[in-house]
């Protein structure tokens, strides 16, 4: 599409679309900003270049009995994100979403945890100021004993986009379609999911499967 405004339709009876979509490194950066706060906090040089797999205890260089304070940063480091209320998407993923918004809405699927929902809200609202924001955090699909994927589809999605190989692969396995956002972290993903670089190629591809539910080709 690249970045063209679209002249298109919602589905069959005008409705939005539904595509979930993950937070963190996928709307907004997380793990770089975070490794950076890190090493402000601890006095460490972590290169998160290196960074090449999900264990960020083993960067930090913490032991076994340590592994713990992981969470306990991360909600250090989310408690004081959120006392910035300024918009944090980026401008170019804000300017894809209020193209993208003409044919889908937008419910958030995070690990964040729940206490953290406002943030998460407040965000979604600056970044899409004409639609409901919608989210649902850890303990919201953690109590259900689901997945991304699964709670992607109670939910009505007929997408998921997600930095995770993982949740990606919940969303296929549900019968979904899903899109992974690129990093370094599953760069050696070869699954059946798209993998993209930036918010440009989700749109095409968001268009891409609502062209193909207009003309029936994708069925939930």
């Amino acid at each position: 599409m690249n970045g063209a405004m679209h002249n298109g339709h919602n589905g069959a009876n005008g409705e939005l679309l539904t595509a979930a979509l993950d937070f963190d490194d996928t709307l907004k950066p997380f793990r770089a900003p975070f490794i950076e706060w890190y090493n402000r906090l601890s006095g460490t040089d972590i290169d998160y270049t290196q960074i090449d797999r999900y264990d960020l205890a083993y960067y930090m260089g913490l032991g076994e009995q340590d592994r713990h304070k992981v969470p306990e940063l991360v909600d250090r480091y989310h408690e004081q994100e959120m006392q910035d209320t300024s918009l944090s998407i980026p401008a170019e993923t804000v300017e894809v979403l209020g193209r993208l918004s003409l044919f889908f809405r937008f419910p958030v699927i995070t690990a964040r945890k729940n206490r953290f929902k406002p943030y998460t809200l407040a965000q979604m609202s600056q970044a899409l100021p004409a639609h409901s924001p919608e989210a649902h955090h850890r303990e919201d699909y953690e109590s259900l004993s689901t997945t991304k994927g699964r709670l992607a589809k109670k939910i009505g999605a007929l997408v998921l986009v997600d930095d995770h190989a993982a949740n990606v692969e919940a969303a296929l396995s549900e019968g979904l379609e899903a899109i992974l956002v690129a990093d370094q972290l599953n760069r050696g993903y070869d699954g059946r999911a798209l993998r993209v670089d930036n918010w440009r190629q989700i749109e095409e591809e968001l268009m891409a499967i609502h062209e193909r539910h207009l003309n029936g080709d994708f069925v939930l």
